[in-house]
């Protein structure tokens, strides 16, 4: 027959338990924090490496586009003073064009209508492929002759000045594929005036969307003498 424990015993033994549970209790719960803390360190220096290789990737986009600038600005200069051929004029304009493109684009919320109208951008019962682009609404080589003749025109141009020609020159609109073909032939730099009446003369209807940044056209920047310089140069050669 078990001995009867007297009560002070039986107390004692119960409070050994329950200081026992305690422990146990504590321990888990500081595990449970611990284990708690740790992860959220590691979230926390994860999202700070990612942040900081974000704004790594942002600066060095951004090294790489001054540097992209200061070529295209730098070659504006240096033929500031030169007399170009026809020849010259449009082949320069070419390539300091072809530079301009190769700059990230900025949307303006343009789309075509029926880049809205398409629900997808499979192949239509006709076999017309839906495929969007983003349209630069400058066309290239116009932009390159451009700036070289308000290089001309002025006799230089100022860094700030040149920023904000190539701000309009990088913008660009969502329309199709063939669409953006249809426009080629009206965004020659020889017959271009403005991107409305491009998109009018090829039947590019165009909505403005939500989310693009505000277009801005080139009369904003460019002054009278430059324009009437350019596009009356422009129309002497047409007429020749």
């Amino acid at each position: 027959m078990a001995k009867k424990l007297d009560p002070i015993e039986k107390a004692r033994r119960a409070a050994e338990r329950k200081a026992k549970s305690d422990e146990k209790k504590r321990l888990y719960r500081e595990g449970v924090e611990r284990r708690a803390a740790e992860r959220l360190a590691k979230r926390i220096a994860k999202e700070e490496a990612l942040v900081a290789a974000r704004l790594a990737r942002a600066q060095q986009r951004e090294r790489e586009y001054n540097e992209q600038l200061d070529i295209i600005y730098d070659m504006c200069l240096a033929v500031r003073n030169r007399k170009l051929t026809e020849y010259g004029r449009r082949k320069a304009g070419r390539m300091i064009g072809t530079l301009i493109f190769e700059l990230p684009f900025r949307f303006i919320g343009w789309k075509s209508k029926s880049y809205m109208e398409a629900r997808t951008f499979k192949k239509m019962t006709d076999g017309t492929t839906l495929a969007p682009t983003h349209e630069h609404v400058y066309p290239r080589q116009f932009d390159g002759e451009f700036l070289l003749c308000h290089m001309q025109t002025m006799g230089g141009m100022s860094r700030e000045t040149f920023s904000k020609y190539i701000d309009i020159f990088r913008q660009t609109a969502h329309v199709l594929k063939q669409e953006n073909m249809n426009l080629e032939q009206y965004q020659k730099a020889h017959r271009f005036i403005s991107p409305e009446a491009a998109y009018l003369a090829a039947g590019v209807e165009v909505v403005q969307c939500e989310g693009g940044q505000t277009f801005h056209r080139l009369e904003e920047v460019a002054p009278q003498k430059v324009l009437h310089a350019f596009f009356g140069y422009r129309n002497h050669i047409e007429d020749k």
